[in-house]
């Protein structure tokens, strides 16, 4: 299942950029991937307690899949449901005149049961 990765924290671009997703309850396996027009790595965390102290565990780094691409996937009995950051970082060392922004994007997916569709809320679909 896809799962959507919402606003992005420093805006579409690099350096302190990074986009938020929620794995939902009962996933065995979720992968998260960036790309961008330059070489890049990813850091990936679960931000459960955020706000009243997150653990920001576990705490993924992912492996570059081809140029400049990266992904991490974690595969659990259950994997940590709830909100998960992924920071992208453009690798330095910093050539003089480089572009201090370049743009990125993200994805992630999720291996798990698919929603009942016959069951709906009277309040909506968060």
């Amino acid at each position: 299942m896809q799962l959507p990765t919402g606003p992005n924290c420093a805006g579409p671009l690099l350096q302190g950029g990074c986009a938020l997703t929620f794995v939902p309850p009962e996933a065995g396996t979720v992968a998260f991937l960036a790309q961008s027009s330059e070489p890049i790595n990813m850091d990936i965390f679960n931000d459960v307690g955020s706000g009243v102290g997150a653990t920001g565990a576990p705490d993924l780094f992912a492996s570059e899949t081809g140029p400049n691409s990266v992904s991490a996937t974690l595969t659990s009995r259950e994997v940590p449901y709830g909100l998960w950051v992924l920071v992208p970082s453009w690798i330095g060392p910093y050539p003089s005149g480089a572009p201090l922004n370049v743009p990125f994007s993200t994805n992630a997916v999720a291996l798990m049961q698919p929603f009942d569709a016959a069951i709906s809320a009277d309040s909506g679909d968060a």
